[in-house]
């Protein structure tokens, strides 16, 4: 699959970037041909599992003298990540087969989007309802695909049908814009029949019980942290104890999906919270993490820069199960590893075999 330079620009001082593919790929041969080099592919469970972790779906709306009804409506389908995940955002683009790539320099960040209607028709909509979303973006993607519906009917060239995008839009995310609720208001102040007859509400998302292996990879690819503590302790000769934990911290509002990560490892707690409104699941004792976690990413393996820190991670497992970390040796081993890992690493790093 060719991808193209499409230009080059300097916006608002901010090096940018942007490629767009030549054409469409075909979607079904790609994951057809998954199992051929899995350190190649990305398997559609784990795409959408880190989708429920770092994507976006989201409709705007700008007012213009362009269109009859006085605002212009636009959508789109995004994934941003830190720029030394940019070659994760490259096999995502090879993945769906469309979209664009949007490389910040300046911000530190790579972005692939999807904004034309056909190829969030006929790509990104129908691999969401193949392999669905499980946390509360799940609302969000119903709410996007009936404004995308609405578009393709061309609703939204009809004041009716723009006031009906309006509605679907205030649930979707955040909500609307100052200007775009005032909008609302105002109409159905004047229209108070419509205000009945277009009820929207935000899709209710049932709790999943049983989470599949491969977005539980895909999903901690994007929300989980894998680290390594290093506290002072009387109770070792070097006078230092290492913990080794994995966690996943959300918004209260997906407790019930870290219950299910948490029947899913069979092992580790739940933290409810009330910081910020989240909630923390996380797995430390040493025997949960060597025969339930690490396992798990053994068999299933993450994507992008969060596979390195598992490997880091299964380095030090493998120091502590031989008790070389009780040693000088083996606990500066440790430390150097720890130097290293999560933010603290640079992003030429090679990933090596131990976690093999």
């Amino acid at each position: 699959m060719k991808i193209t330079m499409y230009s080059t620009s300097l916006r608002n001082s901010q090096r940018m970037v942007h490629f767009i593919g030549d054409s469409y790929t075909n979607l079904l041969e790609y994951r057809k041909n998954y199992h051929t080099n899995s350190n190649d592919f990305l398997h559609p469970q784990a795409v959408t599992g880190f989708t429920d972790a770092e994507g976006t779906f989201n409709v705007h709306f700008r007012k213009t003298s362009k269109t009859l009804v006085g605002w212009l409506v636009t959508h789109q389908f995004k994934i941003t990540l830190h720029i030394k995940d940019k070659d994760l955002i490259l096999k995502l683009r090879e993945f769906f087969g469309v979209g664009n790539i949007s490389i910040n320099s300046e911000a530190g960040t790579a972005s692939i989007y999807i904004t034309n209607l056909e190829q969030l028709t006929n790509v990104i909509i129908p691999h969401f309802l193949k392999y669905p979303l499980v946390t509360q973006k799940q609302a969000d993607f119903i709410l996007f695909k009936e404004i995308i519906e609405q578009k393709k009917q061309k609703e939204h060239l009809k004041l009716e049908g723009l006031i009906r995008i309006f509605m679907l839009r205030k649930h979707l995310n955040l909500g609307l814009s100052a200007e775009a609720q005032k909008f609302l208001d105002s109409y159905l102040l004047e229209n108070p029949n419509l205000a009945s007859e277009f009820v929207v509400t935000r899709p209710v998302i049932k709790p999943t019980t049983q989470l599949e292996p491969h977005w539980v990879s895909g999903f901690v690819s994007g929300d989980g942290s894998f680290f390594a503590s290093i506290r002072k302790t009387n109770k070792t000769k070097i006078g230092f104890r290492v913990t080794l934990s994995l966690s996943v911290e959300l918004h209260i509002r997906e407790l019930d999906v870290l219950e299910s990560l948490k029947s899913y490892f069979k092992c580790g707690n739940v933290n409810p919270g009330t910081k910020r409104n989240l909630a923390k699941y996380s797995s430390q004792h040493f025997i949960n993490i060597c025969d339930m976690v690490i396992p798990q990413f053994k068999k299933y393996s993450l994507i992008g820069v969060k596979a390195y820190d598992f490997n880091d991670f299964c380095k030090i497992a493998d120091l502590m199960k031989s008790k070389d970390h009780l040693t000088e040796s083996g606990f500066n081993q440790i430390k150097e590893i720890v130097s290293t890992m999560n933010m603290r690493r640079p992003f030429d790093t090679n990933l090596d075999e131990s976690c093999d």
